[in-house]
């Protein structure tokens, strides 16, 4: 599927937007346009698209259905050296045998295999489905709290894929994956996921139901005004975040649309 007219000028304007932006973002609305340009399915809704999919499985799938799918998957597959790295370092630090953990640290790789089965048709779409609000859904249950906010963001990159290609535009793993491989969070794994619910906000006689004594208030009141410590905030490299979203329109893109003919 060579790159329409239509898409080309869409890829102009997202570097033009990119170019023009302080801090290289590439707008929620744009990356939209992008998917449904690809395959104007997308946007049917998750049922539908759900439904539409089975009706064209091993038929030729739905128009553009395989380049959306392969600029999914690559995505997600750009991040996951990060997710991967910190991963593998983590199990050879934390020797655990809590399966939970176990099956955590494997799982998003798992995933993207499947997911690379659905465009060629090597699983079925009900079954990549089963897995997907199955084992996957409940193993990848506790990754924020279990990794920094970057890794996070690697894996969740992984373990959206199947919700993109089994019902459409329902969330954007692009984002993850630019947030992945550009932010910077110097916390201990999963403060970043903490519920910093401001202190103000809380009926005072409700205090000792959050561990909070006065003089640990008026101390958070002063400072970051939230019920746990104050995290380090999150940096970004915005340099790397350039360079994502540089791949993103003059590399993935090009990939997924020449890598299939329709």
């Amino acid at each position: 599927m060579p790159i329409s007219p239509e898409l080309q000028a869409l890829i102009n304007t997202g570097l033009a937007e990119l170019h023009g932006s302080e801090k290289h973002i590439l707008s929620k609305e744009f990356r939209h346009s992008v998917y449904q340009a690809l395959c104007p399915d997308v946007d049917a809704g998750l049922v539908e698209f759900f439904d539409r999919l089975k009706q064209s499985e091993g038929a030729g799938w739905l128009h553009g259905y395989r380049p959306f799918a392969s600029l999914i998957i690559l995505t997600a597959k750009h991040a996951f050296p990060i997710f991967d790295t910190f991963a593998q370092q983590f199990e050879t630090d934390f020797k655990t045998d809590y399966e939970p953990l176990r099956e955590l640290i494997v799982l998003p790789g798992r995933i993207i295999k499947v997911a690379e089965e659905v465009p060629s048709g090597a699983i079925e779409i009900d079954e990549a489905a089963r897995l997907q609000s199955g084992d996957f859904y409940l193993g990848t249950s506790g990754m924020c709290d279990a990794f920094t906010y970057p890794v996070s963001c690697a894996g969740m990159a992984a373990s959206f894929i199947l919700d993109m290609l089994l019902y459409g535009y329902i969330n954007d793993i692009a984002y993850y994956a630019a947030e992945a491989c550009s932010a910077i969070d110097e916390n201990p794994r999963g403060v970043w996921f903490h519920n910093y619910y401001p202190i103000g906000k809380i009926n005072p006689a409700f205090y000792a139901s959050y561990f909070l004594d006065e003089a640990t208030v008026q101390d958070r009141k002063t400072g970051y005004p939230s019920i746990y410590l104050p995290p380090i905030p999150i940096r970004y490299d915005l340099q790397k975040r350039f360079d994502f979203w540089q791949w993103w329109l003059t590399e993935a893109i090009e990939e997924a649309c020449e890598s299939h003919t329709e």
